[in-house]
């Protein structure tokens, strides 16, 4: 399955329009942080986020796990998933997942 997903880069036709989010392509670790109403850090958590392109290069495919994979002790985890293209005749992005 995840061959068929993969792609190599954007689809030509819409590049300039997924690079809002093809310029984050690639392995990111991130810091995440949870704020009361106060504006006080109540929680700190280290995490991964992955973008990549998918679908023949129309869609930008990203994967948030956290807490990261290393850091991960015993079963806490979380892992969002979130596909985001390009509207094919605006200049408006979509996501859903």
């Amino acid at each position: 399955m995840i061959e068929a997903l993969q792609a190599e880069g954007p689809f030509a036709d819409h590049a300039g329009k997924l690079m809002l989010f093809g310029r984050l392509v690639g392995s990111w670790d991130i810091e995440g942080r949870f704020f009361d109403q106060d504006g006080n850090v109540t929680k700190q958590e280290a995490g991964e986020w992955h973008f990549g392109w998918v679908l023949e290069g129309r869609v930008i495919q990203d994967v948030l796990i956290s807490p990261s994979r290393d850091a991960r002790e015993g079963g806490g985890k979380r892992r969002r998933n979130t596909g985001r293209r390009s509207a094919p005749m605006t200049p408006r992005s979509t996501a859903g997942g």
